[in-house]
């Protein structure tokens, strides 16, 4: 604790302009880096649609639909 009372009082007016200049680069480089939203782009593509999924699809209905499981360790 005797370090404390060893400190200095008082701060020049330089010391916080250096301060505040280093806060705004390190804000800066942040927002640059982190932030930006040109970096990078989500992939747009597109999938055509099954003829299964078409409402004109005139092919195969199963009669009772199902999904099986056939490895034991996946059943629940």
């Amino acid at each position: 604790m005797d370090l404390l009372y060893h400190l200095p009082v008082t701060v020049s007016w330089v010391e916080v302009l250096v301060f505040a200049v280093s806060i705004g680069f390190v804000i800066t480089v942040f927002n640059y880096t982190v932030l930006s939203d040109s970096s990078e782009q989500p992939a747009s593509f597109k999938l055509p649609t099954p003829e299964q999924c078409r409402s004109d699809w005139k092919g195969e209905v199963l009669d009772k639909p199902s999904l099986t499981v056939l490895s034991s360790h996946l059943r629940q």
